[in-house]
């Protein structure tokens, strides 16, 4: 078990944001993603794009969240860190400066900024993209964030046996297993409300659409240890394999063993697979797993119940009012920045190599 939020901005309020002139580490990145650009509308959408970044990461820091785990242009990993290294931006933008594309390459199609904070009894992960195009139905700016609880985290020393074991009293009644996910579910809305009113000082909308789903993990096989797995891109970002993780995810991966072994009711979830793709939703009426083979985890999953395709937690309904990526689909943010005079390359070419740590 772990809690799932997705935030988005609705693409009818992109005319009331107002980006600011990407500075210091960010402006840096936007002088190498325009540098040898000769469109300026290329240059405007790539202004428009680093800057809502830049708030992004500025209603993090107000939060307290400053450790950057992943920054990436079009899939390529500009910077990631694999040694847990705390409140690293400049180290992430210098390494952008080396591996930034050279003069003539496409624009880009997605900035992927991700940061991971804990709180008192959770740990977050929290994925935000910017999208230059997007299909009608999406929303060009979003965050996937992810919680996992950090008091039934694998200690050093401890076996998945130890784990399991030491999780077995939160399902030896339903009282008990109710209390403790109301408690932590409750900390995770906590954190989103104050997340969402740092968005939207620092963003400057006045909505920001939130989806909240507790995820349940339907493993194949029996899970020893999370690192061995591989990574599932394109899902919810614990899947993703990043460094300093494993420990921490690995109850998710026996839950559904002990649900199963205490038959206690699921409902009101999302059950996906080791990838963290979603396999189906479980709404409130509630699912026994003693009397349901898809809730078994000794068995596969069965196939008769696979869909082609699956409602996602990233799917909206067609009263999205957001543009086709054919035939300008990128309009939102070349309509969106006033660049006041100042040009991309511009705005961002002083900082040079002095950039800290916004």
């Amino acid at each position: 078990m772990f809690f799932k939020a997705v935030l988005t901005i609705d693409p009818s309020q992109m005319t009331n944001i107002q980006p600011i002139p990407p500075t210091r580490a960010f402006g840096k990145m936007l002088h190498f993603l325009t540098a040898g650009k000769t469109s300026e509308k290329e240059e405007r959408e790539t202004f428009t794009a680093v800057s809502i970044l830049q708030q992004f990461n500025r209603a993090f820091r107000a939060q307290g969240i400053r450790n950057i785990v992943r920054l990436a242009r079009d899939g390529t990993d500009f910077y990631l860190d694999q040694e847990g290294r705390p409140d690293d931006l400049k180290e992430a933008l210098g390494n952008f400066e080396a591996k930034v594309p050279p003069a003539g390459q496409p624009p880009f199609e997605t900035l992927i900024l991700v940061v991971e904070h804990d709180l008192d009894s959770l740990r977050i992960l929290i994925e935000a993209h910017v999208q230059r195009r997007h299909q009608v139905g999406e929303h060009p700016i979003s965050l996937r964030i992810n919680a996992l609880m950090l008091d039934l985290a694998k200690q050093p020393g401890q076996s998945s046996s130890d784990v399991q074991n030491a999780m077995g009293p939160l399902f030896q009644s339903q009282e008990a297993y109710d209390s403790y996910l109301k408690q932590r579910e409750g900390e995770f809305v906590h954190f989103l409300d104050d997340l969402q009113q740092c968005l939207s000082r620092h963003i400057g909308v006045d909505r920001v659409t939130r989806q909240t789903i507790r995820g349940l993990i339907r493993p194949s096989q029996p899970i020893q240890d999370v690192r061995k797995l591989k990574p599932g891109l394109g899902c919810d970002p614990f899947f993703h394999g990043y460094h300093g993780f494993a420990d921490t995810f690995l109850y998710a991966w026996l839950w559904l063993e002990l649900l199963h072994q205490h038959n206690l009711p699921v409902h009101s979830l999302e059950l996906v697979d080791e990838s963290g793709h979603q396999l189906m939703r479980i709404g409130n009426m509630a699912l026994f797993p003693a009397d349901d083979e898809r809730l078994n985890p000794s068995v596969p999953f069965p196939t008769r119940y696979q869909t082609a395709s699956l409602a996602s937690l990233h799917s909206y309904g067609k009263e999205s009012r957001s543009r086709s990526s054919e035939g300008g689909g990128s309009e939102w943010l070349w309509g969106l920045a006033d660049l006041s005079g100042c040009s991309g390359a511009d705005c961002g070419g002083s900082c040079g190599g002095g950039c800290g740590g916004e």
